[in-house]
């Protein structure tokens, strides 16, 4: 990951740099999405109230079956909506969209 730390991150993307630089092809990846109400250090960086509620989503990114990344974020609970689509031809597909995409 040596390689990784001179990259600029506003142009380009994480798994992109890791190909490249690294020859890290990312291959699979899972979600896991919880509600939470959050701490109060992550309730001001938020700009969230006592009682609004928030998500927590770790995410685990894998390349050719080992593990490249581990990431937890917490996002705020009035701006996502989880979001899962699926058709006789399509994958299943998720996605936490901003609140505006609900019905």
């Amino acid at each position: 990951a040596q390689p990784l730390l001179d990259v600029d991150f506003g142009r380009t993307g994480l798994y992109d740099e890791l190909a490249r630089t690294c020859g890290i092809e990312v291959d699979a990846g899972t979600e896991w999405i919880h509600p939470l109400f959050p701490s109060p250090a992550e309730r001001a960086r938020l700009e969230l109230g006592r009682r609004e509620a928030a998500f927590l989503i770790e995410r685990l990114v894998r390349a050719g079956g080992r593990a490249v990344e581990w990431r937890e974020s917490v996002v705020r609970g009035d701006r996502y909506t989880f979001v899962a689509n699926w058709s006789p031809t399509a994958r299943y597909r998720s996605v936490l969209a901003p609140a505006e995409s609900a019905p």
